[in-house]
């Protein structure tokens, strides 16, 4: 392998350096994201909201019949 070419490690390691030297660098950016991130996983996982129901009464009915139409036709066609 060429002396020029970065290996995997390294460029982890690249990686890290730089986020960790833009968080030292933007304190209150970073503050800022880390409190939206904590927010919004709260939010997220503790959100009551149940889409089931709506599904279950939109889509549901439009799917069963498109595949009931589907294994009708694929029962009239030979392969």
């Amino acid at each position: 392998m060429p002396e020029n070419e970065a290996t995997l490690s390294e460029l982890i390691g690249s990686i890290l350096r730089g986020s960790i030297g833009t968080v030292r660098s933007n304190k209150v950016a970073a503050a800022f994201a880390a409190v939206a991130l904590a927010g919004t996983t709260l939010i997220a996982f503790n959100s009551q909201y149940d889409e089931r129901p709506r599904y279950s009464q939109a889509a549901l009915p439009e799917i069963n019949e498109l595949f009931r139409i589907f294994i009708a036709d694929c029962g009239t066609k030979s392969l």
